[in-house]
């Protein structure tokens, strides 16, 4: 990886990828109005399909990681370590100009493998999200990136990709929709520039969404339970999960947080330190342990009442590389992970028997073990497809909704202050996201309360809780079970300075 010099390196916990893929994977609903099994067959209420990956996949750890001057010193260290650098790769890196060069080497399991998330602290410079040196293989890759700023994030330059919700069917037998094969032919149509924006907004960070008997994670929910279980949390990763969120509807500016630096800092020594003002949000709020700190630095210098986190899919055609993309974060249009389908599929059912199968829920965002569950529930791996409308000539196979949901569109606009890393038309507010409300459901509370919306409701079920509150809605519902809410925290070191952070993974983070 290129890194500027005085860049702080880290390794981030499992649960920081996991988290924001927990919390915006998409999830597809049968039409409104039918019955979403085949005929004669039952099922659980509220069946939807989980479109990702939920379930823990342990990482691989570095057994070495080397900062290297330029692209010769990679050519040999490469050569050292018994490895191949092609002459266009080699190319590439030398023309890189001023960067040096982050290298880890990992002891391959011989099947496939995740490596971990290496974080990468700069101190300023242009957001960018950099995928120029990565290069799909014998096939296509689909890029998965987080991008958290001020407002809605864009890829400048892109080419916005839609996947209208009224085009997707769901398939009555196998009890899942064809989003995966929908996604990738219209990422395909798009070319290299493509780019669709498949989760926007605020709300996703401290909210969970509640879909019939389970919900779709908040990201802060799901990090800290995670790297709690990971014995990457301290103490209390509920009480974490509540203080974070309270901090998270503040409009004051999280102050500069210092990142652990675990990993060295290139070309110099770690010289930050945290000093929180009275008119700052004290980074401490937004992280839970030594380890557990991705969310703090990547939200430093930002008003977390503005913040928000945009999903973005890409792809990168078999053999081709990616390119550097500007970020911008400005004003645009929120959009839900949750969709509903506009037809359902009846082709695969058996005329005798309904023959589909009821099965079990399709898809749970939470899993086990409540908010951040591990298992991912029933289908928490990647979801398969099934093909769209196009092959069946029988029209009598498809019911079709008579007012599908609105076009997953996008509208951006404005300047980048901040961003994470793994549509073009502006959309009405998302069904799922037409509120703002959040209750803590404390008892001593002195929350501040808005209107009362039917979409949103928040409770992290402590006492003695100071969080502020907006609008009510019944989709929306939080818990982190905690009692005697403590804010108190150990702070680490601190510095009065902005920076920003780019982390990298199979799936990217960019953050500007």
């Amino acid at each position: 990886m290129p890194v500027p010099p005085l860049a702080a390196l880290d390794a981030s916990s499992d649960a920081w990828f996991e988290a924001l893929e927990a919390a915006t994977a998409p999830r597809v609903l049968p039409p409104e109005g039918v019955a979403p099994y085949c005929p004669g067959d039952e099922g659980p209420p509220g069946p939807f399909e989980t479109v990702g990956q939920l379930a823990h996949e342990p990482t691989l750890e570095p057994i070495e990681v080397a900062v290297l001057e330029d692209a010769g010193a990679v050519a040999r260290w490469a050569e050292s370590a018994g490895l191949a650098l092609s002459s266009e790769t080699a190319a590439q890196l030398g023309a890189l100009q001023g960067m040096r060069f982050a290298a880890a080497r990992f002891e391959a399991p011989g099947g496939p493998a995740v490596t971990r998330t290496l974080r990468v602290v700069t101190g300023g410079g242009e957001a960018r999200l950099p995928l120029s040196l990565a290069r799909a293989g014998a096939g296509d890759v689909r890029v998965t990136a987080w991008l958290l700023g001020d407002g809605r994030g864009a890829l400048t330059g892109a080419a916005p990709v839609t996947l209208p919700p009224a085009s997707l069917s769901w398939d009555a037998g196998a009890q899942r929709s064809d989003y995966e094969a929908l996604r990738a032919e219209a990422l395909g149509q798009a070319g290299l520039d493509g780019a669709l924006v498949e989760a926007a907004g605020h709300e996703a960070l401290s909210r969970r969404i509640a879909l019939g008997s389970d919900s779709v994670d908040s990201v802060v929910a799901a990090y800290f339970a995670r790297a709690g279980a990971y014995g990457d949390a301290g103490d209390g990763p509920g009480a974490c999960a509540a203080v974070a969120a309270a901090a998270l509807a503040s409009s004051l500016p999280v102050a500069a947080s210092c990142p652990r630096a675990a990993l060295g800092v290139v070309d110099g020594a770690l010289d930050c330190a945290e000093s929180p003002r009275r008119d700052e949000t004290d980074p401490d709020l937004l992280r839970c342990g030594p380890i557990a700190d991705d969310l703090a630095v990547g939200l430093s210098g930002l008003a977390p009442s503005s913040v928000w986190l945009t999903r973005v899919s890409l792809r990168l055609a078999a053999g081709q590389s990616g390119a550097d993309w500007p970020l911008t974060f400005g004003a645009g249009a929120s959009v839900s992970p949750v969709v509903r389908s506009g037809a359902l599929r009846l082709d695969a059912c058996s005329t005798e028997t309904g023959g589909g199968g009821a099965g079990g829920d399709p898809g749970g965002s939470s899993g086990v073990g409540g908010p951040g569950g591990l298992g991912g529930g029933p289908s928490a791996g990647a979801s398969s497809t099934t093909g769209g409308p196009s092959g069946v000539d029988d029209p009598d196979d498809y019911y079709y909704d008579d007012e599908p949901a609105a076009d997953m569109g996008c509208g951006c606009a404005g300047t980048a202050d901040t961003v994470v890393v793994d549509d073009p038309e502006p959309q009405e507010e998302d069904e799922y996201y037409a509120g703002e409300y959040e209750d803590d459901g404390c008892s001593g509370d002195t929350s501040e309360t808005g209107s009362e919306d039917e979409y949103y409701a928040e409770d992290d079920g402590c006492s003695g809780d100071t969080s502020e509150t907006g609008s009510e809605d019944e989709y929306y519902a939080e818990d982190d079970g905690c009692s005697g809410d403590g804010r108190g925290r150990a702070r680490g070191p601190r510095r009065r300075a902005e920076r920003r952070r780019v982390e990298h993974d199979r799936r990217a983070v960019g953050r500007g």
